[in-house]
């Protein structure tokens, strides 16, 4: 009985841990994520095009909403991070992933699906 009760205390420490390291891991991605970001590059992989272009902009806040500006389109809305993907709720539409591919203090660079093609956005930090 003492080992079914030991067995079961070690498990419940192990998911314990892994679940602390995984909500650690959010915290630190969503801070670093904060801050408002330029666009250096966003290649379409199959097309071999450069869709980055001096208005694109992202502004990420710590309240977990952001600002979005695409050439004249401005957008804004709610986002998450779980792990490595963020998750965006323009105000009115439905959430959406975007997979973060790197994240440093000063670049950070999304991989994401448009129309079935792979695209790679890659922003500096502004401040």
């Amino acid at each position: 009985m003492f080992q079914n009760i030991y067995a079961m205390k070690k498990i419940i420490l192990s998911i314990s841990v892994l679940f602390l390291a995984y909500s650690c891991s959010n915290k630190e991605m969503t801070e670093k994520i904060n801050g408002k970001w330029l666009c250096v590059s966003w290649i379409n992989k199959a097309r071999g095009t450069d869709k980055c272009n001096e208005n694109v902009y992202f502004e990420f806040r710590d309240d977990k909403t952001y600002f979005s500006r695409l050439g004249s389109v401005r957008d804004s809305g709610t986002y998450n991070v779980l792990y490595k993907m963020l998750y965006v709720r323009p105000y009115g539409q439905l959430e959406f992933p975007v997979r973060i591919n790197k994240i440093y203090n000063d670049t950070l660079e999304f991989l994401m699906n448009q129309g079935g093609y792979e695209e790679v956005l890659t922003l500096v930090k502004s401040e």
